[in-house]
């Protein structure tokens, strides 16, 4: 046996490979930090190469900027044994498989080794394959140990830290390893494995491998692969204890049962009375090529393409164990108002200065501190914790002026018109645009264009006017048409040339067939009103935004909010009710009026006393000349108050915190996009809600099927023209 010793500190450079053909050979220095570096760069193949039966073992050494045309930069071993301890390996190649280290038989030990930048050639699939394990290429060898072993920065074709065909008998052991940071062109970022067993254990970690198919793990047939417990603090993962399956005879008493409890951690080999209790064909591990995993706690890895890191980290705001006897198999959430600042945390703490934390959440994802923002909507309080959005340290996380949220726990902003965070006296309500009416303010609406509130004047008196106006103009129009159609000429050359006119304008009116065109622009100007939208009156300044869609609702003659809006007129379900059953009068009056003119002219054409069948006949030919106009004002007012009915379905949301309580409510508040002071869980907004499907029959559903039995009745009429 030969035993080398060098220097700390000392550079060696080897122009050849050293070859150990059946010798044993031992080289060791002070440590892969302070210890010798034996260098490749002069070196025409793998510095290391072990044949028949050789021995090798290297203790506190570099090997670095090795290189080899065929496999193993470093170390190149075919059935022989090769163990290092206290090892460095960086910056190797191996242009086939096996960057730093290729095995072929025999055995490998590696004991707190570290292989960094290490990576292989590419090539095609078969019998000479390049490009397999970045770092270990380990090929048909019975036992392979790595403890304690790091393998960062490495790539290859497929395994780009380790890749592993160890055959049938074989086991692999990964105790303490972290492999990371190694990219695979094709499969298996971390590790591919095609035969053989692996077990990983006692804290070993894959993390952040990349590869087109299995980032950490890739398969290339059925290998065995397990994680056996414990796992280190921060991270979790299922698992299930080693046991062997056995049948249970049916007269099994107390005593029976307590044999097979002790037999399902004892082979038959071990306990010769475990025999009485048959082997079930199907076995949870197996514990039949390693009797040393009966009673462990273990995972094991399904064989497909593992995408993800493995043990799983904690997320944020989940604490992962540092117990060992806990090993982390169910990760726990931080106590309220604190967090763990990123995956796999040990400890729970407050936010750094200048971060808020959701206080009550029960999701994960979002129980990690969040940055304050440096715009204007937010600032960090001072003093105590108040609110729901708590910065540590700071106190709660408060709004800025000119910004408005629904409550305390919620992050979500909504921009005031010219408003403040806290409402101004006599402003509440989403967005402080519900305005509170006292008894020194009286009644008061919010006014959008100025983002005030502003006093009714008068409401009473306003209605009163719009009845008014709306009898004076109804005498006014049909004064006019009968004065149009009619022959009578007036004495006054003014008023003769003015029927004259009239006249002139209701021909041209007939003959441009004006009368569909206008239908059609009443329809435009109702639908606008109702989907402001399709004109994104949005980007316009709010005074012209508000003139244009007053001018839209023009042809509404008959809405409450002609002079005064709606919330001067009292509650939301009055205002319901007047949208609902208003529009019946002037139809009602009109109605009642054509038929009393029926009467009149029957009882003055008529000497004798009218009859019942003749006054029946008067009413239905009043009727008849008045049903046009009740259809026109029908047509008028269908889409307008259909519209106001529908508005009460329509309510929008507020959050009202960022926290997702387990067994709560969702954490909004909604309110009538039309009223925002009706809050729409309320008895009061089911109230309106019951009305409003009453009236649904009345004006969306029931004038279409007015038209519907006005055709049918017309039916004979329509297909003989």
């Amino acid at each position: 046996m030969t035993d080398i010793y060098l220097q700390p500190g000392a550079n060696v450079r080897l122009s050849q490979s050293l070859v150990l053909d059946g010798i044993n050979v031992t080289i060791r220095s002070s440590g892969s930090i302070t210890g010798a570096t034996i260098d490749g760069t002069d070196a025409l193949d793998s510095l290391f190469i072990l044949r028949n039966e050789a021995t090798l073992q290297l203790e506190g050494l570099v090997l670095a900027n090795c290189r080899a045309e065929a496999d193993g930069g470093a170390v190149r071993m075919e059935n022989s044994d090769a163990s290092l301890r206290d090892v460095r390996i960086q910056d190797c190649y191996a242009g086939n498989s096996g960057g730093a280290i290729y095995a072929a038989k025999g055995s490998l030990r590696l004991e707190s080794v570290e292989i960094t930048r290490c990576s292989t050639g590419i090539g095609t699939e078969g019998e000479n394959a390049k490009g397999l394990g970045g770092a270990i290429r380990i090929v048909k060898v019975p036992e392979v140990e790595l403890s304690e072993v790091n393998i960062t920065g490495c790539s290859a074709v497929k395994g780009g830290a380790l890749h592993i065909d160890g055959g049938t008998d074989s086991e692999t052991t990964l105790n303490r390893v972290r492999l990371a940071d190694s990219t695979a062109t094709e499969e298996g970022g971390l590790i591919y494995i095609s035969t053989g067993r692996l077990a990983l254990e006692n804290g070993t970690l894959l993390e952040s491998g990349t590869a087109s198919q299995g980032s950490s793990i890739a398969f290339g047939g059925s290998p065995e692969v397990s994680y056996r417990l414990p796992l280190p603090p921060g991270y979790w993962i299922p698992h299930s204890r080693c046991e062997i399956y056995r049948q249970l005879p049916a007269d099994c008493d107390a005593v029976c049962r307590a044999l097979f409890d002790k037999c399902k951690t004892e082979t038959d080999a071990q306990n010769n009375e475990c025999k009485q209790f048959p082997v079930a064909f199907v076995q949870p591990c197996n514990w039949e090529a390693t009797p040393a995993l009966l009673g462990v706690s273990l995972y094991q890895v399904p064989t497909s393409a593992l995408d993800v890191d493995l043990p799983y980290a904690c997320a944020p705001g989940i604490l992962g164990s540092s117990d060992a006897e806990d090993q982390s198999t169910v990760p726990d959430p931080c106590n309220d108002g604190t967090t763990t600042y990123g995956q796999g945390s040990t400890a729970c703490d407050v936010c750094d200065e200048d971060f808020f934390l959701v206080l009550g959440e029960a999701q994960a994802s979002t129980k990690a501190c969040k940055s304050c923002p440096a715009v204007v909507p937010y600032t960090c309080g001072v003093d105590t914790r108040i609110g729901a959005l708590y910065v540590p340290g700071r106190g709660s996380l408060n709004v800025s002026s000119g910004w408005w949220r629904a409550s305390n726990e919620s992050s979500t902003l909504f921009a005031c018109k010219d408003g403040n965070a806290l409402c101004h006296p006599f402003y509440e309500g989403p967005k402080c645009e519900v305005c509170t009416n006292t008894t020194d303010n009286g009644i008061r609406y919010f006014l959008n264009s100025k983002a005030r509130c502003q006093p009714c004047d008068r409401p009473a008196e306003s209605v009163m006017l719009l009845v008014g106006l709306l009898c004076a103009a109804g005498a006014l129009g049909l004064g006019t048409l009968k004065v149009i159609r009619s022959s009578w000429a007036p004495s006054g050359k003014v008023a003769r040339a003015l029927v004259l006119l009239g006249r002139r304008i209701a021909l041209l009116w007939k003959r441009a067939g004006m009368l569909c065109k206008t239908k059609q622009l009443i329809n435009l100007f109702q639908v606008v009103a109702v989907v402001p939208a399709v004109y994104e009156l949005d980007e316009v300044p709010p005074q012209l935004s508000e003139w244009a869609m007053n001018l839209f609702n023009a042809v509404n003659i008959f809405d409450l909010d002609l002079f005064l809006p709606p919330a001067c007129y009292g509650s939301y379900l009055k205002r319901l009710i007047a949208w609902g059953f208003l529009p019946f009068a002037p139809i009602l009056l009109a109605t009642l009026g054509s038929c009393a003119w029926e009467l009149v002219a029957q009882a003055r054409h008529s000497a004798a006393a009218s009859s019942a069948n003749s006054t029946r006949a008067a009413l239905w030919r009043g009727f008849l000349r008045v049903l046009p106009l009740i259809l026109i004002l029908q047509f008028l007012l269908v889409t307008s108050t259909s519209t106001h009915i529908l508005r009460t379905f329509n309510c929008i949301e507020f959050p009202t915190r960022d926290a997702v309580l387990p067994g709560m409510q969702e954490p909004y508040r909604a309110y009538l996009a039309d009223d925002l002071s009706l809050d729409c869980s309320t008895p009061e907004y089911a109230t309106a809600q019951r009305w409003a499907y009453v009236l649904l029959f009345v004006w969306p559903i029931g004038a279409p099927l007015l038209y519907l039995g006005l055709l049918l009745a017309s039916r004979r009429d329509i297909m003989t023209r």
